[in-house]
C-alpha cells in the first residue's frame, strides 16, 4: 500500500492506519506492521463503515456496542413513561420502532446468515446457525424497548410483551431485513460488484479425455451468505 501511494503520489496519514490479522483460529501471535517508521499494532477490533470488525469475524463486538446503543435509548424512554403521568403506550412503540429498532439492526445483513447454514464440508445439508447468542444479546435490548412501552411487571413473560406492544420478536425481525436485502439484491444493475457474487456458479465443462483433477478449476459452488439472501426471492423477470 505504502509502495502504491508512492508510486501515485498518494501519502497516508499514519495516525488514521489501523491493523487486524484475520483468522477463523484464535490468533497465538499478532505481529505488528511497520507504516514508515511508525509501528502499528494490530487492534481488538476497527469500525468499518459503522460495522465493527473482529480477528475471526464473529460480529460479537459489533452487536455488543449497537445492543449497548439502543439499550441506552429505552432506559431513557422508560425514564419517560409513567403509570400515572407520561405518553401514549402508542407513541412509545413510535419511538421505540423509529429509535431502537433501527439502531438495533444496523449492519445485521453483514453478520446473520438466517437460522441455518450449509455445512464447509458438504454444502447442500445445512446445520443451524451459530450466533444465537448474538440475538439473545439482541433479544435483551428489545426486552427493555418492550417494557418501556407497556406498563407491565418485571415478571410479565415475553410472549405477552411481544403481543401487546406489537413488536415481533428479533429472529422476525432479522428474516425481515434478510427479505429487505434480498429485494435490494434483486433491483442491482448487472455491473455491480455485488451482482457478480450473486449469481450461480457456472457448470464447468470436462473433457472425458483428461482426468478431472487435472483440468482447470472452476469456482466455487459454497453457497455464501449473499448468494442464500439472494436466493430467498424468486428473479425479477
Amino acid at each position: 500500500m505504502v509502495r502504491w501511494g508512492a508510486a501515485n503520489g498518494v501519502s497516508f496519514d499514519p495516525k488514521k492506519t489501523e491493523v487486524m490479522h484475520f483468522s477463523r483460529s484464535k490468533l497465538r501471535t499478532t505481529p505488528a506492521v511497520r507504516h514508515g517508521d511508525v509501528e502499528k499494532h494490530p487492534e481488538a477490533a476497527l469500525r468499518w463503515l459503522g460495522i465493527w470488525l473482529d480477528s475471526r469475524l464473529s460480529f460479537r463486538i459489533h452487536v455488543e456496542k449497537w445492543a449497548a446503543k439502543a439499550k441506552a435509548v429505552a432506559y431513557h424512554l422508560r425514564g419517560l413513561t409513567n403509570t400515572i403521568h407520561g405518553p401514549l403506550p402508542s407513541a412509545v412503540r413510535s419511538a421505540v420502532r423509529a429509535c431502537v429498532e433501527p439502531v438495533l439492526l444496523h449492519g445485521s445483513e453483514a453478520w446473520y446468515p438466517g437460522k441455518t447454514r450449509p455445512r464447509w464440508t458438504q454444502p447442500m445439508k445445512d446445520l443451524p446457525s451459530s450466533n444465537q447468542h448474538l440475538v439473545q444479546i439482541m433479544t435483551k435490548a428489545m426486552n427493555q424497548a418492550m417494557r418501556a412501552i407497556l406498563p407491565v411487571w418485571k415478571t410479565t413473560p415475553t410472549t405477552i410483551l411481544h403481543r401487546e406492544s406489537g413488536i415481533p420478536p428479533i429472529d422476525q425481525l432479522l428474516d425481515a431485513r434478510r427479505l429487505r436485502f434480498s429485494a435490494r439484491l434483486k433491483s442491482l444493475d448487472e455491473a455491480h460488484p455485488l451482482a457478480s457474487r450473486t449469481r450461480p456458479p457456472c457448470q464447468p465443462a470436462y473433457h472425458d479425455l483428461i482426468k478431472r483433477r487435472y483440468q482447470a478449476q472452476t469456482e466455487s459452488s459454497f453457497r455464501t451468505r449473499l448468494r442464500r439472501t439472494d436466493e430467498l426471492l424468486a428473479p425479477c423477470a
